[in-house]
């Protein structure tokens, strides 16, 4: 899944890092690389999307988090703050609605 959602955000036009964990996208945002967004599913090894977006809203708190799962799983556990400008999106999901979830997140709210 990982895999064909970095190729369809390349197709929309986007730069995409792929990583196969949090912790190393959590390395790559404290070695100071910037990124428009982070996409992240909710269950991934060793730190999960939950983990990974909480840390980012401590350390990054102006850097954009869209979440997906595919298990039925809710942000109804999800303890300290959201990240500012965050997004959920259930899989499966379709290019369309992964662009418009991307939109709505990287879309300052009025």
């Amino acid at each position: 899944m990982r895999k064909s959602t970095a190729r369809v955000l390349h197709c929309l036009g986007w730069e995409v890092k792929s990583c196969s964990d949090g912790v190393e996208a959590l390395e790559l945002l404290r070695d100071g690389q910037t990124y428009d967004l982070v996409v992240s599913d909710i269950f991934m090894p060793i730190l999960d999307g939950i983990s990974l977006a909480s840390i980012i809203a401590a350390e990054f708190p102006s850097q954009p988090v869209l979440l997906v799962s595919g298990n039925g799983k809710t942000l109804d556990n999800f303890e300290g703050p959201l990240p500012r400008q965050f997004g959920f999106l259930q899989k499966p999901f379709s290019t369309e609605e992964l662009r418009l979830a991307v939109t709505r997140v990287l879309t300052p709210h009025q």
